[in-house]
């Protein structure tokens, strides 16, 4: 379902499910930064009408050219805005490019810890 509804629909495509409180919003970070630095959308104003309905985060940083699955902290990304949407009973994955090292992977993990945790 990623790509269907658009991001403006989301809410309206969840509340018309017959069963809409089983419905959940997965929030990925790098795809919604992307879609923000294109001017498609506003990451925060997105974050804050989807908030009731989160589930958890894929969680992954993008440069200012618009490459994703990089090393969070290191990009365009607010990680700080994004910590005030995050709750304890979220889950949080990092998706990260396979061309990372495992110091950069550890690196990773470590910020988001920092950062989110």
């Amino acid at each position: 379902m990623e790509e269907m509804p658009i991001d403006s629909e989301y809410d309206a495509f969840l509340q018309s499910l017959n069963e809409p409180e089983h419905a959940a919003y997965w929030h990925d970070t790098g795809h919604a930064q992307i879609k923000h630095q294109l001017g498609l959308l506003d990451h925060r104003s997105h974050l804050e009408k989807m908030a009731p309905r989160l589930t958890g985060f894929h969680l992954h940083e993008v440069t200012e050219s618009g490459r994703d699955h990089q090393v969070p902290g290191t990009g365009t990304i607010d990680f700080r805005m994004i910590s005030e949407f995050v709750r304890p009973e979220h889950t949080l994955v990092l998706e990260l490019s396979p061309k990372l090292t495992v110091e950069e992977v550890l690196a990773s993990r470590d910020y988001i810890a920092q950062v989110l945790g």
